[in-house]
């Protein structure tokens, strides 16, 4: 693969990122982050952000002394 080649390989993953990226964006500004087919209120995506914060399952994982096996 030549460096020509390759500099559009990485470029066309940038954009795929760009891309994902983007699009996860306008699904917040929409409401339609958690479920597509679903359009929350701003009220109630800081709810659910905010019950998602303080779920065990994911504060757990903060915690530098957490281990699943234990």
């Amino acid at each position: 693969m030549d460096a020509e080649a390759a500099g559009e390989g990485r470029l066309e993953v940038r954009n795929e990122r760009a891309l994902a990226v983007y699009s996860r964006v306008q699904k917040k500004l929409t409401g339609r982050d958690f479920d597509r087919n679903v359009e929350l209120t701003v009220k109630d995506q800081v709810q659910k952000l905010i019950e998602q914060a303080t779920a065990v399952e994911n504060l757990c994982q903060s915690y530098l002394g957490w281990c699943a096996f234990w």
